[in-house]
């Protein structure tokens, strides 16, 4: 592999095809020669403007008690700080208010003070506003006024107290007849982990966290299977059809300290559980074709899971390009396709970056730097490495971020580590043996297999 030499600015090629100093950037149309010689294709940047886009926010409705961690969850998944989430606390949700946080305008939040003891006019409120949403008194409206996802907070109690309550099962019919997405969350298992752990130490002074995981996950899928039994019992007396739960998302480790407001540092156990929830909401929402428009922005909005947002990312971006750039001669001008990608993939990670380190004219130079100048490549392969060295450092910023403080601004500190952890990996060898066209399956193939995190195991 030849010498890694610094450019003024991003990618390279051998004959300086890809040089993107301001300067040589160019604003006019371009001409590709394709399979077709005499067609004339404009800038890549005028014919993206020809595809149409659709992103408007994401709804979600998450609804729960006081005290179930839903404070913990939205901070955590979509990397807001607490205290633009304080409202999440009992007698303080109004479930029609539309919560818009700075940090993050690819969501819309409504919460719910889900089912408290004797809290029928709390039901009463979440079924008329979903009705509202989703029912035949939304009928016509765009779906960005709809919800997409409900997130239904549960907290795993400690001792044998009930699971789930009758308000619980309320909700779980509404969606199924409104045909929204709504996944189970099962919050605060470190607590019943602590519980047991507690009672183990008391044998065993080596017992661990880790060591009571097995114990606390059998007994809570064992007050799980009792109260759905207890449930469907009682259901079958009344005609119903059975409450199946064969899928549902468990948090650990999330909380706050209540003085301080500081966030817990996550272990891979808690950000493992967090990218679960959000692999399987966004397996819902995909088996949910009424709401299919919504799913790139899910992974857009969210910050706990790489993969999503790399297999957005892609889909969105590389078909874009792929007949302005495949196969194209050597002459072709991709300066303007480099830009405009550059700050799609950009934008598809969603990054708290509000001082724009990661903009191309800032960032683009440093990626760049990841190219050889040897062995020899066509424009094509260079661009084809960009997007993957692109994508895997910004995986690594993202995991430095997910265990950071929620709401913490992106900072050139945070850039250089990951960005020096990244190239000392060493993986472009491969990355040129592998990566040789616009193709988005084997890029993503290259990318996934090279997560740096626990995500990738």
């Amino acid at each position: 592999m030849g010498e890694v030499v610094p450019l003024p600015i991003n990618i390279r090629s051998q004959a300086d095809r890809l040089s993107l100093s301001n300067a040589q950037i160019r604003e006019d149309p371009i001409t590709l020669v394709s399979n077709s010689p005499a067609e004339t294709l404009e800038d890549p940047i005028a014919l993206l403007s020809q595809i149409p886009a659709k992103s408007f926010p994401l709804r979600v409705l998450v609804i729960g008690k006081s005290g179930s961690g839903k404070s913990s969850l939205i901070s955590r998944i979509f990397g807001v700080s607490l205290k633009n989430i304080s409202h999440l606390t009992a007698g303080e949700a109004n479930i029609d208010h539309e919560f818009k946080p700075e940090e993050n305008t690819h969501f819309i939040l409504h919460d719910s003070v889900g089912t408290e003891p004797g809290s029928i006019q709390a039901v009463e409120k979440v079924k008329a506003f979903l009705r509202s949403r989703c029912g035949a008194e939304a009928a016509g409206k765009p779906i960005e006024y709809q919800v997409h996802i409900i997130w239904l907070c549960v907290s795993i109690p400690a001792s044998e107290s009930r699971l789930l309550e009758t308000g619980d099962i309320e909700f779980w019919d509404l969606a199924k007849v409104m045909n929204v997405p709504l996944l189970v969350v099962f919050t605060q298992f470190d607590n019943l982990v602590a519980c047991i752990l507690r009672k183990e130490l008391k044998t065993d002074r080596n017992s661990s966290r880790e060591s009571c995981r097995p114990a606390a996950l059998e007994k809570f899928k064992s007050l799980l299977d009792g109260r759905l039994a207890s449930i469907n019992e009682e259901r079958e007396q009344n005609g119903k059809s059975p409450i199946l739960i064969n899928d549902y998302a468990l948090t650990s480790g999330l909380g706050f300290n209540s003085e301080t407001t500081k966030p817990h540092l996550l272990d891979d156990y808690a950000v493992s559980n967090l990218r679960a929830l959000v692999k399987k909401t966004w397996v819902l929402g995909e088996q949910n074709l009424q709401y299919a428009e919504a799913w790139p922005t899910y992974a857009t909005a969210q910050r706990a899971s790489a993969k999503e947002k790399i297999l957005s990312s892609l889909q969105q971006s590389i078909s874009k390009y792929q007949k302005g750039l495949d196969g194209a001669a050597p002459t072709l001008a991709v300066q303007p396709a480099a830009r405009t990608l550059h700050q799609d993939i950009i934008a598809s990670w969603n990054i708290y970056d509000p001082t724009k380190l990661l903009d191309y004219h800032s960032f683009s130079n440093v990626v760049a730097n990841l190219v050889p100048s040897e062995p020899a490549k066509t424009d094509t392969e260079l661009f084809m490495a960009y997007i993957v060295d692109l994508n895997l450092v910004l995986e690594r910023v993202l995991f430095k971020m997910l265990c950071a403080a929620p709401g913490k601004p992106l900072t050139r500190t945070d850039i250089d580590e990951e960005y020096y952890a990244y190239s000392a990996a060493k993986i472009h060898q491969e990355l040129w043996e592998q990566v040789t066209s616009v193709d988005a399956a084997k890029l993503e193939d290259f990318i996934l297999k090279h997560l740096s995190t626990v995500e990738g195991t």
